[in-house]
C-alpha cells in the first residue's frame, strides 16, 4: 500500500492570499483601464468583488476557464472582455511575487526527506487555474521538483471540503483513505479530509481539536510521520 500525503497549497506550502494586495492589484488593473470613469472607486470595486463572488464557483470546478470567468466581469464592468489575458499575467505575476516572499528552505527539506521515506507527496488547493498552472507556481520557488502531482479543484472538478475531491487523489495513486494524510490549515478543508477518513494533520498556532496531529512548524512532520 502506497503511503500518501496530501497538502493544501496556500498558507501551507506557499505564503497564504493576501487579501489586501491582491485588492491593491484589482483596483489597479481598473484604474489602468478607466473602470472608475463609470463610477466611484469604491462602487466599481465593490461591483467586481460581487460580481467575482457570483462567477468564480463556475470556474473553481472548471466549468468555465479562468481567462472566461475574467472576462465575464470585465465584460459587465463596460470594458473589452479581451483584457481578461492581460488580468489573468498580471494574476500570475501577482502570484509569482507572493510565492517569493516566503522562506521555503525548511519546506523543501522536509518533503525530500518525506519522499526519501518513501512517501507519495501531492498538492490539492480549491483554485480557478489547471493543475499545470498551480504546479509552474510552485516550480517559481522549486517546489514542484518534490512533489509528484498537484491537483486543482478546476481540473477535478471538485471542490475541498468535498470527499470526491480527497478521494479523487487518494484513487489516483493506488491508495486507501486509512493510509492517506493531509495536511492542512483551514478547518473547513481539514473537516473534509476527517471526514473522508483520512489522517488529518493541522498546520497553524491555533490547534484543532479534530485533528489527528496539530503542529505549528512544518519540519514538525518528520516527528510525526
Amino acid at each position: 500500500m502506497k503511503k500518501l500525503i496530501i497538502f493544501d497549497c496556500d498558507g501551507v506550502l506557499v505564503a497564504d492570499f493576501d487579501r489586501k494586495k491582491y485588492a491593491k492589484f484589482v483596483k489597479s488593473f481598473l484604474e489602468k483601464h478607466k473602470a472608475f470613469d463609470r463610477g466611484s472607486p469604491e462602487e466599481i470595486v465593490k461591483k467586481q468583488s460581487d460580481m467575482w463572488e457570483d462567477i468564480q464557483d463556475d470556474a473553481l470546478v472548471g466549468r468555465i476557464s479562468q481567462t472566461e470567468a475574467n472576462a465575464l466581469w470585465i465584460e459587465k464592468l463596460g470594458l473589452d472582455r479581451r483584457l481578461a489575458k492581460e488580468f489573468v499575467r498580471g494574476d500570475m505575476k501577482f502570484w509569482e511575487e507572493s510565492v517569493k516572499s516566503r522562506p521555503i528552505d525548511e519546506i523543501m527539506m522536509t518533503l525530500k526527506k518525506l519522499r526519501g521515506s518513501g512517501y507519495s507527496l501531492a498538492v490539492l488547493s480549491n483554485d480557478v487555474r489547471e493543475s499545470s498552472l498551480k504546479k509552474k507556481i510552485l516550480s517559481w520557488v522549486g517546489l514542484d521538483r518534490y512533489l509528484d502531482r498537484v491537483y486543482t479543484s478546476h481540473s477535478i472538478g471538485h471542490v475541498k471540503p468535498e470527499k470526491e475531491a480527497y478521494l479523487h487523489i487518494v484513487k489516483d495513486f493506488g491508495s486507501k483513505p486509512d493510509q492517506t494524510v493531509f495536511v492542512g490549515h483551514e478547518e473547513y478543508e481539514l473537516k473534509g479530509a476527517k471526514d473522508t477518513g483520512l489522517r488529518v494533520v493541522c498546520l497553524r498556532e491555533k490547534p484543532w481539536a479534530q485533528a489527528d496531529f496539530n503542529i505549528k512548524r512544518f519540519p514538525d512532520l518528520l516527528e510525526i510521520l
